[in-house]
């Protein structure tokens, strides 16, 4: 049994659970269920089953940011790092429920969907989430495109693909499961055989979060300060980073101390500099202009090396930002 509109051939199906959703086809099942994988609370009603999957996968917020996202992240479908690369960059994997927050980070976490059991159902693909012909297509990137809700195929269709990414191993297969990210009935073979048939996804195909990979959470809240987007139910933040203000504070003192040092030994040789007269500075041939004189050029030096050490500093910070989510594509360049 096969069906164009489902990514996968029913052979490779994760989820092997028959769907009872006409009770006079007799080629049901007597096993087949009738709620949706994973959740009984969920009856396979065609309206709430579509409001269900709409409320898991959807990212409203994140659709009407799409035209501003490449001010803030780089508008690149597969700049995903794989899990295990991850956590070689000393993140944690966080498993959460929010949707809005799949494929966040920030600074030494990110947070990331489990795949929801239906996802890995023929059945499910095949009656809830056929190709749409009203016209409800997400389009590629354009500054002047008009926002549309994309379709519940085009969110699952992203979702998967963000997995095709992010456990294309073993190694991160395993991290996966024990982060509870992948049921733990699927073997390695089972999920490389059917993750591989979402890779080859295209962006025409999936919602516009998802033609966008992994976003930091620090540029969003910048993104929800200076934009002011109708549908944030905050004002300062797309996501609360932190919820300690002890944590806050403990984190915000060693820069800003920093900070506070270098202006004050900037000020400082400033205003020696400008203190002592230039009229004897390498005339005079007492001990005092001498002692004068090695002031000054201590101060030059000082005010030199704080100007470098900035530049170096924001020279790093450049390039580690450039060059993040670049491991992704050269492992897989690699391959």
């Amino acid at each position: 049994m096969s069906n164009p509109q489902v990514p996968f051939p029913e052979s490779k199906a994760l989820d092997r659970q028959r769907l009872l959703i006409d009770r006079t086809d007799a080629i049901q099942s007597v096993d087949a269920i009738n709620h949706i994988p994973g959740d009984p609370t969920i009856n396979l009603s065609r309206d709430v089953v579509t409001t269900y999957v709409k409320a898991q996968m959807s990212t409203p917020l994140l659709d009407e940011m799409h035209h501003r996202l490449w001010l803030v992240a780089k508008r690149q479908s597969r700049n995903i790092d794989p899990i295990d690369n991850h956590r070689v960059k000393g993140r944690t994997i966080i498993a959460t429920d929010a949707i809005r927050l799949h494929l966040v980070w920030y600074k030494d976490r990110i947070y990331v969907k489990p795949v929801p059991e239906w996802l890995l159902n023929f059945d499910f693909w095949s009656q809830f989430l056929q190709d749409s012909d009203s016209g409800d297509k997400v389009q590629s990137f354009h500054p002047t495109d008009d926002p549309t809700t994309p379709s519940n195929r085009s969110m699952a269709l992203g979702f998967m693909r963000s997995y095709a990414m992010l456990v294309p191993s073993r190694i991160a297969f395993q991290l996966a499961q024990d982060c509870y990210l992948i049921p733990a009935h699927i073997n390695w073979l089972e999920w490389a055989q059917f993750i591989a048939c979402f890779s080859q996804i295209e962006d025409h195909q999936v919602a516009k979060r998802y033609q966008y990979g992994q976003i930091r959470l620090s540029r969003l809240n910048w993104a929800v300060r200076i934009f002011r987007f109708s549908l944030s139910k905050k004002l300062w933040f797309y996501e609360f980073p932190r919820w300690s203000i002890t944590e806050t504070l403990s984190q915000a003192t060693i820069p800003l101390f920093f900070v506070f040092a270098s202006a004050t030994l900037v000020l400082s040789s400033m205003q020696v500099i400008l203190s002592v007269p230039d009229e004897d500075l390498w005339l005079g041939p007492d001990s005092s202009t001498y002692l004068k004189r090695s002031f000054w050029i201590l101060s030059i030096v000082i005010l030199s090396f704080s100007f470098l050490v900035w530049i170096v500093l924001f020279e790093g910070l450049w390039n580690l930002d450039h060059s993040e989510g670049q491991t992704d594509t050269e492992t897989k360049s690699q391959k």
